[in-house]
């Protein structure tokens, strides 16, 4: 079923691509639907590129798993770039159509997983565990695992009953006066900055200061105060949304666990040596220019 679901989306990709061609040497505008393509199907397609990937690892080297994704996304934007891209568009311009965008970022984080990069951080125990788990996630786990959602919450004001907005998983987007709550369908850590101020620290967690919280899996204190009610709540939300239970895992910046919050910071430079997304992209763009000359 696994591969039925592949050559299906892979063919259903290169119609949409089709749609584009040269005709009578006279490039084509893309077609304006291709722009508002609903967001299912571009994840649905990116997903796809995993379930093949975990099941070649079992036969082929990681290295050489994460080689053929690279080639095949190279190989998707470099079909793009000759025959759909407006001839308008500069020779060393990077060209993707906007249902395509999310690919590379997607791709990047497949091949930075533990399952594809191996690494002290990742025993070979883990790496069976997590591809058996992933394996058998529906399209909305696998994408959050891939991609964290990484929340802001230090500027809850104790009566916001939505999730704040994600932000991206990147440690230019974290302040030292801000406290975020990351999770990936598996994991859920709550990262505390250096800077964060001390009435926070004290309605959240009870104590007087950033220095005196401890670091580890454990569970915020239950004090009456509105904040906490809130933070709490949030936590138990997000808890509900997963079929496993997770743990809370309390980090703080500088902190020693802060290395393993850091391997979910996926646009970033993996600890173990993958890319970050803007070296992605930049590999992406000399493959494909070498591609098309």
């Amino acid at each position: 079923s696994i591969a039925r679901m592949s050559l299906f989306l892979n063919y259903f990709t290169m119609m949409l691509l089709k749609e584009c061609l040269v005709v009578q040497g006279q490039r084509q505008h893309v077609p304006t639907w291709l722009a508002v393509l609903p967001v299912t199907v571009i994840l649905t397609r990116c997903v796809s590129l995993s379930w093949p990937a975990y099941h070649r690892v079992l036969s082929l080297s990681s290295k050489k798993v994460r080689d053929e994704l690279v080639n095949q996304v190279t190989r998707m934007l470099a079909c793009y770039r000759k025959h759909c891209a407006q001839a308008t568009a500069h020779g060393g311009q990077m060209v993707m159509p906007q249902f395509l965008k999310v690919m590379p970022l997607f791709v990047n984080c497949l091949r930075k997983s533990k399952v594809l990069l191996e690494g002290p951080d990742a025993p070979i125990d883990e790496r069976a565990y997590l591809r058996h788990v992933v394996m058998s996630m529906d399209i909305a786990e696998t994408n959050v695992f891939f991609y964290p959602r990484l929340v802001p919450i230090h500027d809850l004001n104790g009566s916001q009953v939505s999730l704040p907005r994600a932000a991206r998983c990147s440690r230019r987007w974290l302040s030292a006066k801000g406290v975020y709550l990351l999770e990936d369908g598996l994991s859920l850590l709550l990262w505390i900055g250096m800077d964060t101020p001390t009435e926070w620290i004290q309605n959240v967690f009870g104590l007087p200061s950033f220095s005196t919280v401890d670091c580890g899996v454990g569970a915020l204190p239950v004090l009456d105060n509105a904040l906490s009610r809130q933070i709490r709540s949030l936590i138990a939300r997000v808890r509900k949304e997963r079929p496993r239970f997770l743990k809370l895992l309390i980090v703080k910046q500088t902190g020693d666990a802060e290395r393993q919050f850091q391997q979910y910071l996926v646009e970033d430079k993996n600890p173990s040596g993958g890319a970050s997304y803007a070296d992605f992209l930049s590999h992406i763009h000399i493959s494909i220019q070498r591609s098309i000359k």
